[in-house]
């Protein structure tokens, strides 16, 4: 996936993660959504196409976010396995209790 710049935010002295809208366009379909799904947390499917360009159609789009991340509550959000890929029970508990609503 895309690197992340780490920034502070000044109001609130918390680190959050940004990226230029712009660095999308060079990054292929399953980076794009690999991206927009880490940096968004939980996001609405019109707003992941819209933003994943290189998403040739619906069904592609809708592909990709089936292998990389959770549909919960009408929002997509990331599989856990992408920033936990070593730890199975956590990533098995974080994707069970997100699929639960909790």
């Amino acid at each position: 996936p895309f690197p992340l710049n780490k920034k502070k935010e000044k109001n609130e002295g918390n680190t959050a993660n940004f990226f230029s809208l712009n660095s999308l366009t060079i990054l292929n379909s399953k980076e794009q959504i690999t991206s927009l799904l880490l940096a968004g947390g939980v996001i609405h499917f019109s707003v992941i196409r819209k933003l994943a360009t290189a998403c040739t159609s619906d069904e592609e789009c809708l592909d990709l976010l089936n292998q990389l991340g959770v549909l919960v509550q009408g929002c997509w959000t990331y599989r856990s396995a992408l920033k936990r890929a070593n730890n199975k029970l956590y990533t098995t508990a974080r994707d069970w209790m997100s699929l639960k609503g909790m």
